[in-house]
């Protein structure tokens, strides 16, 4: 999912895997800055896990991830209600997966 904040092209990634540790579930997210040459540079990552005992869920996870991945960003207030509004906007995909 990519967008644009003054001018500069952004993209999010997520990513889902067990922990090799612990076998929770994670959600990861990647945020990735774009240059002109398309050379992704990454800028922040943000990990969301869920207990043995929760439901994985790819949307919470994603929405915790990339709260997470956020908050190490340079964004500002302003910014960030960017990225959230793109996010809400995608495609949907399905919430639940079984394990």
């Amino acid at each position: 999912m990519q967008f644009k904040i003054d001018g500069v092209t952004y993209e999010l990634e997520f990513r889902y895997s067990p922990n090799p540790r612990s076998g929770i579930r994670e959600t990861r997210c990647i945020v990735w800055g774009i240059d002109k040459e398309d050379v992704h540079v990454k800028l922040a990552s943000g990990t969301a896990g869920c207990s043995r005992k929760d439901i994985f869920c790819k949307e919470k996870g994603r929405k915790v991830a990339l709260k997470y991945a956020l908050e190490m960003t340079h964004f500002d207030a302003q910014q960030r209600a960017i990225v959230w509004d793109a996010y809400f906007k995608r495609k949907p995909v399905p919430d639940y997966e079984v394990a």
